[in-house]
């Protein structure tokens, strides 16, 4: 919401501007995404940090969709960039969806992480 009394991760929430307006404020610490993936990417995190470790347990339980083509990865919880379950045209609100793009966002961490399989 663009409006005074929007929601602010300096109070511990994040305004999500493509859910509907009743449910447009989540805790900044329930929003879990891969943009963590980054950290080792740019040399800022070791890819065996436990906290990296530890935060790919959290991504894989929560953002990841396996399919028979292979895994891949939501953008963040409640993302709502997308068409809506009952096929409709996204139209500012939605249902979010798996991303091919993250994984090679993925596929960057796991050849950091010396795994070339």
């Amino acid at each position: 919401p663009d409006t005074s009394d929007a929601a602010s991760p300096k109070d511990g929430y994040v305004p999500i501007k493509n859910r509907p307006p009743v449910d447009s404020d989540r805790l900044a610490e329930a929003i879990i995404s891969p943009d963590s993936l980054a950290l080792v990417r740019f040399g800022l995190r070791a890819a065996d940090d436990p906290r990296i470790l530890d935060t790919l347990k959290a991504i894989d339980a929560r953002l990841r969709c396996d399919l028979p083509q292979g895994p891949l990865w939501y953008r963040y919880t409640g993302d709502g960039y997308g068409e809506h379950e009952d096929g409709a045209p996204f139209d500012g609100t939605g249902q979010g969806r798996p991303w091919p793009l993250l994984a090679g966002e993925r596929a960057h961490y796991e050849l950091a992480a010396g795994r070339r399989d």
